[in-house]
């Protein structure tokens, strides 16, 4: 029986701040297309970003939104990450 191994080809994302209020600066080591997408605690997207080639980096304006725990994930090709977010 195969056990699943954690990919050592994730998507690495970094948060400039955590908790936020206004804007989420996020980075990705990925030269290629990447979406980012921001999923409330219920797994709905509520906000969603596609970079093009070569943009590592995006700020998105979650003032709108309300506070709480969100996920960031972004995905690029077949390479996925995920971080928590706290929206205050």
């Amino acid at each position: 029986m195969e056990t699943a191994k954690p990919s050592s080809d994730a998507l690495k994302i970094t948060l400039d701040t955590n908790p936020i209020t206004k804007r989420l600066s996020v980075r990705t080591d990925s030269a290629g297309p990447t979406r980012v997408e921001i999923n409330d605690a219920d797994g709905r997207p509520v906000l969603t970003r596609d970079l093009i080639t070569g943009n590592r980096a995006a700020v998105l304006d979650v003032s709108r939104l309300p506070t709480g725990q969100y996920i960031v994930q972004c995905s690029s090709g077949t390479r996925k990450g995920a971080k928590r977010l706290m929206l205050e």
